[in-house]
């Protein structure tokens, strides 16, 4: 038997909160059960309307995910910048320490300018092929083998040009 409620000074409002609280507990596996029953008897129907409010609702959810994604980021700029390095790392298949190896053994600078890395670190040099790591560069020396597609050929021809022209 429950004991009795006191509701002489209660609002209205309260007494019905409790009297609605207390039936959902009394009665919780009932209503779970029903619920269960229900689910399985309009499966289809409730897939369909999960489908229609995921297609109808995609565009705002990701407009919203990254208007979200874009004030996190505003606001924590150094989390971001941590996080794109190891990222960058990770996608190289390298760690932290392995970096810093790396950094150590060529002078704590670019492989081949010998730039001290500054704002930004140093990227990770790999052969497109293989996928071996050749070292770190300094952006300008990662661009130029890029724009050159890491061919010697064409790098000869620019120490050429560079040689004849001053």
């Amino acid at each position: 038997m429950r004991p009795a409620l006191d509701f002489k000074n209660v609002p209205a409002r309260e007494r019905e909160r409790e009297y609605h609280r207390r039936y959902r507990a009394e009665h919780l596996e009932k209503h779970r059960e029903s619920n269960r029953k229900y689910r399985e008897a309009h499966r289809q129907e409730i897939r369909a309307r999960s489908r229609k409010y995921y297609e109808t609702t995609r565009e705002e959810r990701r407009r919203c995910r990254l208007e979200g994604t874009r004030k996190w980021k505003a606001a924590n700029p150094e989390k971001v910048q941590k996080l794109n390095y190891k990222h960058g790392l990770k996608r190289a298949g390298l760690a932290v320490q392995e970096y810093n190896s790396l950094l150590t053994a060529q002078g704590g600078g670019c492989a081949i300018c010998g730039g001290l890395p500054g704002r930004r670190k140093l990227a990770v040099d790999h052969d497109h092929a293989t996928g071996k790591i050749r070292g770190l560069l300094c952006g300008s020396c990662n661009t130029m083998l890029g724009h050159t597609h890491d061919d010697q050929s064409i790098l000869k021809l620019a120490i050429e040009y560079l040689s004849e022209r001053g």
